[in-house]
This record gives C-alpha cells, sequence and structure tokens, in this order.
C-alpha cells in the first residue's frame, strides 16, 4: 500500500478575471457603464415624459382651437343670414321708401351686354345647339 500525502489547501488564490487587469479596473469599468446605462435610461425616460407632456398641451390647445373654429362657422352662417334677409325685395323696397329714394331706370347707353360665342367642334345634335351666342343683359 501506498500512502500519498497531500496537502490541503484552506483558502485558494485570488484569481484575476480577464488577463492583467486587476478586479478593481473590472469592477470601476462595470460601475462605469451601469452608470451610463443608468443615464441614458434617465434621459429616455425624460424624454418620453416631456413628449406626454407636449402631447397633453397640444391636445389642449386644439381643443382650444375647435371650438374657436366651431364659433367662426356659426358666425359665418349667421352672416349668410343676415346678408339673405338683408339682399331680399321686401327689404330693398322699405329701404328704398325710408330714404325716399328717386329711382330711374338706366339710359340706354348705361345698358351692357356681353356675348359669349363658343366656338367647339362639333361632336352631337346636342351640341349643335350649344353654338348659338349666349347673351347676358344688365336688365
Amino acid at each position: 500500500m501506498n500512502l500519498q500525502t497531500r496537502e490541503i489547501r484552506l483558502h485558494r488564490p485570488v484569481k484575476k478575471t480577464s488577463g492583467n487587469k486587476p478586479v478593481g479596473v473590472i469592477g470601476l469599468m462595470t460601475l462605469f457603464e451601469m452608470l451610463v446605462l443608468g443615464i441614458v435610461l434617465f434621459f429616455i425616460v425624460n424624454y418620453r415624459i416631456s413628449l406626454k407632456d407636449d402631447i397633453g398641451r397640444m391636445t389642449r390647445q386644439a381643443a382650444v382651437l375647435k371650438s374657436e373654429i366651431d364659433r367662426y362657422d356659426r358666425e359665418i352662417e349667421n352672416l349668410k343670414l343676415r346678408r339673405e334677409n338683408l339682399s331680399r325685395w321686401a327689404h330693398i323696397r322699405s329701404k328704398i321708401k325710408q330714404y325716399n329714394l328717386p329711382l330711374a331706370f338706366p339710359n340706354p347707353g348705361q345698358v351692357k351686354q356681353v356675348v359669349i360665342v363658343r366656338d367647339l367642334p362639333a361632336l352631337s345634335a346636342a351640341q349643335d345647339s350649344m353654338k348659338e351666342p349666349l347673351m347676358v343683359s344688365q336688365r
């Protein structure tokens, strides 16, 4: 029987994880990488929060602008109705009587006529009737 003695080590030697760099430098590099990652995440989160704030502000502004557009649309409709009412012959006749305006027929030199001649090629019988001049008068 061969008895061999062997030595049991109670303490393990400190291992270097990457070649010739000490453990402290690796820890600092890891800490630096974590710090950079944290800063990047911080800016991303803040940018997203600022975008949400901008979206909320623009939504409120859009609601205000929409209400103004609705108000202007109502004002336009009211102005159109008022224009129609003021251009009715009954209203014009009442203003003529109110201001006692002496109206007369126009002189022959004041009347103008516009003649539009359509010079289109005839494709069908329906278009032949369009070749007649169109007369417009101010009477």
